[in-house]
């Protein structure tokens, strides 16, 4: 649990819908020694029967489909081609295919693979906003935003004192080592007069940045819950994609109080509300020392939003959206 397969998979269940997943990067034993003869056999240039384990995930989902006729087909992310789909209407005529993509469109070879799908899939959904609108603008018409949410039932925690003493920090940030966030760090540590304390590969310790280590879910929710301040920093690039990050919902119904980066995707949501935003380096690290000082308006903006997170922000609340505009009662 944690992960965004099954939090998707609990948000169908919380709206009363019955699933059931199939992984579709999960190479099984058999699956292995099957590419493996298969990539043996092409090397010399022989014919064979084996297949390769995307060859055999697209069988198993056909079988999949064969056996549930289910009317929902939601790809996070997966493999599937315009040849795959043609198999399952086939099976099933009703279905109507999903596909959520979930990280910004960063590289260029992104944006071919994304027009494709949407050329044979029943909706393209973005959880940026800005990719949603460049990839409309380039013939993608059944392209929404979808923005990612919480799961109750894998993001909430029950603050202990263990919790809170092995894994809390006064400011965290959980992500992989980058340059510019790097920086961004460096910076806050400066106006703070302390280390921020950094989970994630690709880190080292140094005057400003303490390196915890590499962590996981749950612990990375234990960690938004226990600690003090959690920096949601994105990427250099990151505003241009106008999207909000998992992990700003997951921080907020873990119970933890976040700076992240004012975008224009926020403006008009209740969310922004109880959302401590920067703009800027500066203002990133004023922001840090004031709400490290301010306990009791800290304490306000956590509350209100993990509230307003867990209430209205839920992966129910968006599959039920997503199903009422397709036209499902």
């Amino acid at each position: 649990m944690g992960k965004w397969t099954e939090s998707v998979q609990a948000g169908f269940h919380a709206i009363g819908l019955a699933s059931t997943v199939h992984y579709h990067n999960a190479i099984d034993p058999l699956s292995r020694i099957s590419n493996r003869v298969h990539a043996f056999f092409k090397r010399r240039g022989l014919p064979g029967i084996f297949v390769t384990w995307k060859q055999m995930s697209s069988h198993r989902l056909q079988a999949l489909v064969r056996r549930h006729k289910p009317k929902i087909l939601m790809c996070l992310q997966s493999t599937i081609e315009a040849k795959d789909a043609e198999e399952l209407r086939k099976i099933s005529p009703e279905i109507k295919i999903i596909y959520w993509w979930g990280p910004p469109v960063d590289q260029e070879d992104q944006i071919p693979r994304l027009l494709e799908l949407a050329s044979f899939v029943d909706i393209l959904a973005l959880t940026h906003k800005g990719d949603c609108e460049h990839l409309r603008a380039q013939g993608a018409t059944d392209a929404i935003h979808l923005p990612f949410a919480a799961c109750p039932y894998a993001h909430r925690v029950q603050l202990t004192p263990r919790i809170q003493k092995k894994w809390g920090r006064d400011v965290v940030l959980v992500a992989p080592h980058d340059a510019y966030l790097e920086n961004l760090v460096c910076k806050t540590s400066e106006a703070i007069q302390q280390p921020v304390d950094v989970w994630g590969s690709g880190w080292t310790s140094s005057r400003w940045v303490k390196f915890n280590g590499q962590v996981h879910p749950p612990k990375t929710q234990y960690i938004y819950a226990a600690s003090t301040i959690v920096l949601n920093l994105y990427r250099a690039a990151g505003t241009k994609h106008n999207g909000l990050n998992a992990a700003c919902y997951e921080i907020a119904a873990a119970g933890g109080f976040q700076i992240t980066e004012e975008q224009p995707v926020l403006a008009g949501q209740p969310l922004n509300r109880h959302l401590a935003t920067y703009n800027g380096v500066k203002e990133l690290g004023k922001k840090t020392r004031y709400y490290l000082e301010e306990a009791g308006a800290r304490e306000s903006m956590r509350t209100k939003l993990q509230k307003h997170v867990l209430e209205q922000e839920t992966y129910g609340h968006r599959m039920f959206a997503l199903l009422k505009s397709m036209g499902y009662s």
